[in-house]
């Protein structure tokens, strides 16, 4: 079929369905977003694939439709197309590597991917039935704690029950455009209930219970507009069309109770904070001005608006990276946080990064193993993407995964996971995860001025132009190490770790 990525499937679909076909659907085609999601579901149900596969590959264009009950509807629409088949199976192996799915869900997509092209009705999975299970994405986020000494607290986000349903029609009317601020103030003031102190900002609402005086709300919510304005700036996520609702609260017990009583969510006792897709809303743990993990949700939110189907070492990397982070200008930085000696302490299980870059949500979360492992896969996610902020190289991982062409979904996935780092990185895996571990390492070693006048006095020894040894290591002493570096097949990092160390004081 040649190169078929998710943004032209409609072109293909027109070639091989004809010309009529989109003559008797083209106004349905163009106007695809304002189809309900419900109408959508309802033409599938009664078998119209060939009616309602173009409308879902548009619909999945729009604001939140990369989500795995699109998915999976585009997959077995396919699949019961003759001249679609391969797509659908491509599909399927997309939603089992980039969604987080409940057992049952796996073992049924497994059995649809290989009936596909057979003609029973596609089974009806239980998150397109109304009440998701556990484990099965369909807009809720979560983030737990973990406890270095005390392995029972894991690190999952698959511990977040749908118990109770909750229309649609009520969500919907939570969500206000940023001109309605004072109406949603009296909104969510209604939602939340008494004991809630709430404060509008330019694209936030925030509603607290934990005691913050009207000061640190507002520091609160300047730091959001400036990590909302950095998310769009750097990874190009569209600002929301609504208002974000934060619903901060004092303790675990208090999110329980919020979480039940305005999404008909049951939590573990180790969930310190979530987002919900439908309502725009985070809600976390939180006291004073600390904001960590009302930045990781906030990723999280902001993330589905497109690129709902983000590989899970991304998704919980990029989130945990901005936990503790330092803002200057427009530029938000994400600095070492607890998970570095997660990490230290598990390091001999660490997945490999060609590993870990092609582990599905389930893989990632150890479901199947003790919780160390699922402690280390999500530290190690936390630490290679500061690695990659530390390159520069964090934006453009960030593109390629985004716009993965769907004609390069192999099975397994996590093959070509592999290829397009390394092809957006310029080097083999091997290497990366070389150097990955060589940057780890050197974290914590810092150099003192003696250290590195002895460095620029070694360098200008054999050469290269460090500079006057006064024990700064500026752009030009960084400059001499990289060059130093490539001269001697090491990778061209700029920062003294043992490799580069063994070999300067080796020459001669």
């Amino acid at each position: 079929m040649g190169f078929i990525s998710m943004k032209n499937l409609i072109s293909w679909l027109c070639c091989l369905m004809g010309a009529s076909f989109f003559l008797a659907v083209g106004p349905a085609v163009v106007q695809a977003r304002e189809v309900a999601f419900s109408e959508l579901l309802s033409m599938w149900r009664t078998q119209k694939y060939q009616e309602v596969l173009p409308l879902l590959v548009k619909y999945r264009e729009g604001p939140y439709g990369r989500n795995i009950q699109v998915d999976y509807m585009i997959a077995t629409s396919c699949c019961r197309l003759n001249d679609f088949v391969d797509i659908g199976h491509r599909y399927f192996n997309r939603i089992l590597s980039s969604y987080e799915l409940g057992d049952a869900d796996v073992e049924m997509i497994l059995r649809e991917r290989d009936f596909c092209s057979k003609t029973h009705d596609p089974a009806l999975m239980a998150f397109l039935r109304g009440r998701p299970p556990s484990g099965s994405d369909v807009g809720v986020r979560g983030k737990t704690f973990y406890w270095l000494d005390r392995q029972n607290a894991p690190l999952g986000t698959d511990l977040i029950q749908v118990v109770q349903d909750i229309p649609a029609e009520t969500f919907k009317a939570r969500l206000f455009p940023r001109s309605g601020a004072r109406d949603a103030v009296i909104k969510i003031r209604s939602v939340a209930g008494s004991g809630f102190t709430i404060q509008a900002f330019s694209h936030f609402v925030i509603a607290t219970a934990s005691g913050q005086t009207p000061s640190e709300i507002a520091a609160i919510g300047r730091h959001l507009e400036q990590v909302m304005a950095f998310f769009n700036s750097e990874y190009q996520m569209p600002l929301p069309e609504y208002l974000v609702t934060v619903y901060i609260v004092p303790g675990v017990w208090d999110l329980q109770k919020l979480a039940g009583q305005i999404h008909g969510l049951k939590l573990s006792d180790g969930s310190i904070g979530y987002s919900h897709r439908d309502d725009l809303s985070i809600c976390a743990v939180s006291s004073g001005i600390h904001a960590g993990t009302l930045k990781h949700e906030l990723f999280h939110l902001m993330v589905r608006h497109d690129f709902g189907d983000i590989p899970p070492w991304l998704d919980e990397g990029l989130a945990s990276l901005y936990e503790v982070s330092r803002i200057a200008g427009t530029r938000v930085t994400g600095l070492r946080n607890w998970r570095e000696d997660v990490l230290k302490r598990f390091w001999d299980q660490r997945p490999g990064i060609g590993t870990m870059v092609g582990m599905p949500w389930n893989v990632f979360n150890a479901k199947d193993y003790e919780l160390s492992r699922q402690t280390v896969n999500h530290a190690t996610a936390r630490y290679f993407i500061q690695y990659l902020q530390e390159e520069q190289q964090l934006a453009a991982v960030y593109k390629a995964f985004q716009e993965q062409p769907l004609d390069t979904v192999t099975q397994p996935p996590g093959e070509n996971a592999v290829q397009l780092l390394e092809h957006t990185l310029q080097k083999p895996v091997n290497q990366i995860d070389t150097d990955f571990a060589s940057w780890f390492n050197s974290l914590g070693k810092k150099a003192t001025s003696t250290d590195i006048r002895v460095l620029q006095n070694r360098l200008n020894a054999l050469g290269y132009d460090a500079g006057p040894a006064d024990g700064m290591f500026g752009p030009r002493t960084r400059t001499a190490l990289k060059t130093f570096q490539t001269d001697h097949q090491l990778s061209p990092t700029g920062r003294l770790d043992d490799h580069t160390l063994g070999m300067l004081n080796s020459k001669l």
